[in-house]
């Protein structure tokens, strides 16, 4: 509602890095670090897998976007909190545990997969981009790359992330951009892939899904700068 959507612009502010003041942003770091002790990266995930309608209003529209710009603020201000000592999602001896489990780490990676599930709708050209789907691809991105491969792994085997970065890229192997919003998009999508083919892992879902394929098509195209 309007009150939520009020909350999470302020948090969004409160959070919000400032470059030119390290005491301030030292002073947020620890604001952040607090708020994720008291259950914030679940409350943004609820946000997002539940609470938030972007089709009900603008102004939810603009608070799913928010919760985005929050989440970014918390890899910059305080990414060793965030990910943790300990390896996000790690699988002990229970065996596979699903992405809801494990505290803070469970509630990122849900995070992770909706961010995840966002990308992988942007599959037919010509459908107007938005601009949290832009934005999403970027935090997925900055969530990879800042991460350990606890996280890249974990993208791709429970979330065949490569399939869906893949085919998120798909429709621009013959065509460029026809936006500068498109045009952002794509580069986060490799963005995503660079970040998570250091892993072997990776490089067998890409082999596997036909990457080096789309790759040599965008070079036909001459789509990728």
């Amino acid at each position: 509602g309007d009150i939520a959507a009020a909350a999470i612009a302020l948090l969004s502010d409160l959070t919000d890095a400032d470059e030119a003041s390290a005491e301030l942003n030292d002073l947020k770091s620890q604001l952040v670090m607090l708020l994720m002790h008291r259950g914030l990266v679940r409350v943004l995930l609820n946000a997002l897998t539940g609470s938030l309608n972007e089709s009900n209003s603008d102004d939810e529209t603009a608070a799913v976007y928010n919760v985005l710009s929050i989440i970014e603020n918390l890899v910059d201000l305080n990414p060793a909190e965030l990910f943790g000592k300990k390896e996000l999602g790690d699988k002990g001896e229970g065996g596979s545990k699903s992405l809801q489990e494990d505290g803070m780490a469970g509630d990122l990676m849900g995070i992770v997969e909706w961010l995840t599930a966002r990308v992988a709708r942007r599959r037919v050209k010509g459908v107007e981009l938005d601009s949290n789907t832009q934005y999403a691809s970027e935090i997925l991105a900055v969530i990879l790359q800042s991460s350990g491969s606890h996280v890249r792994k974990r993208f791709v085997t429970d979330l065949q992330g490569v399939d869906a970065a893949l085919r998120s890229l798909a429709p621009y192997r013959s065509t460029p951009p026809a936006t500068p919003e498109e045009a952002e998009f794509l580069e986060n999508m490799f963005d995503v892939l660079c970040a998570v083919l250091m892993e072997d892992v990776a490089k067998t879902a890409f082999l596997e899904n036909e990457g080096v394929e789309l790759m040599v098509l965008f070079l036909k195209g001459r789509t990728v700068a």
